[in-house]
């Protein structure tokens, strides 16, 4: 396994494509004429590349998931972890990137979470969740400024961090509020 990071050179339509194939979610012809067809298909080259990557990652993520239910001891998951930090480049010496790079998860954890909040009959818990989730983005962009701050005594933006913590804070307590909002509604029927 190579520790280095990813090169910054982004993969082609047919690298990712040849991953999918490689790793049986991919059905189509990997070809520039099948692609071309798709590409116009869905918006344009950008689009369907974007797609592709979202697939591989999502067929990734499966069989990591699947993984991660066999029993390892503690050292050996956060060892088996830490190799999606390795391949970026966000080890323990960058950790600006690795802030970003888990924030780039929770926005994508996220998602569905806050799509279905904002329908008004998907009641107080998957509101609650969102609540959650935008909590620990930001906590995780005050951890970031933090420590830069703190290493170049960046006093202005250390001081500015106070504003994030309080947004933070908001964000929690609503969903602390929504938590109770339910077991509200719960003890109302005596559950």
């Amino acid at each position: 396994m190579n520790n280095e990071p990813a090169e910054a050179v982004p993969a082609s339509v047919e690298q990712i494509t040849a991953a999918l194939i490689a790793l049986g979610a991919y059905n189509g012809a990997n070809t520039p004429t099948g692609h071309a067809q798709e590409a116009a298909r869905v918006g344009g080259e950008d689009v369907y590349r974007i797609r592709l990557l979202n697939a591989l990652l999502g067929v990734v993520q499966g069989q990591a998931m699947s993984a991660d239910s066999r029993p390892l001891d503690d050292d050996a998951k956060i060892g088996a972890w830490d190799e999606q930090y390795h391949v970026i480049g966000a080890g323990e010496n960058d950790l600006a990137r690795m802030i970003a790079f888990m924030q780039w998860q929770v926005l994508r954890a996220a998602m569905p979470v806050r799509r279905s909040a904002q329908h008004p009959e998907t009641g107080p818990i998957p509101i609650a969740a969102a609540h959650a989730f935008d909590a620990v983005q930001m906590l995780l962009g005050v951890v970031a400024a933090s420590r830069d701050a703190a290493a170049t005594g960046d006093v202005d933006t250390l001081t500015a961090q106070a504003d994030r913590l309080r947004d933070a804070r908001v964000s929690l307590e609503n969903t602390i509020g929504n938590i109770d909002a339910l077991l509200n509604m719960l003890d109302s029927v005596d559950l």
